[in-house]
């Protein structure tokens, strides 16, 4: 058995989609793939990871789509870097049952709608930046978010 706490393959000329198979690496605590020309989508079996994983940073990979999964709820993150990509669909609510999450950056998605209260709850505890597209920009078709809770939104894109 392999024990793999921590994968970290930043910039590296990678290509293809995150496999399912994630959900198997029980103690990895870091998945840190940021330009690594990700297509695919963020599999749901990344929630079998509930007991270990702390960080996950997939920004910067334009061929990253569909959803957040909403088993990222079930997760011990304490950082979750999902900007410049283009993940579509709501920030799921689930997002605020992790008490450890500290720093989520969502700007230049396509990301719809507003902060869910949940999530917003978390700047109570643990959550000391959030970052999303907040204000409309002239000439792109990016999809704002709103944060409708004052003082949700740390920064503002």
């Amino acid at each position: 058995m392999i024990l793999v706490r921590k994968y970290a393959a930043e910039n590296f000329r990678l290509s293809g989609s995150i496999p399912s198979q994630i959900g198997l690496l029980t103690n990895l605590e870091q998945f840190n793939c940021q330009q690594c020309n990700l297509s695919g989508t963020i599999p749901s079996e990344i929630g079998l990871l509930s007991s270990s994983l702390e960080s996950v940073a997939v920004s910067k990979n334009a061929g990253l789509s569909g959803s957040i999964p909403t088993e990222m709820g079930l997760l011990p993150l304490e950082q979750l870097y999902l900007s410049f990509t283009n993940i579509t669909g709501p920030v799921p609510t689930e997002l605020g049952n992790i008490t450890s999450l500290g720093y989520v950056d969502l700007q230049e998605t396509l990301l719809t709608g507003t902060v869910p209260s949940e999530v917003c709850a978390l700047r109570n505890s643990s959550l000391n930046r959030l970052i999303v597209d907040c204000i409309p920009k002239p000439d792109t078709n990016l999809t704002e978010i709103e944060c409708l809770v004052p003082d949700c939104c740390t920064e503002c894109h």
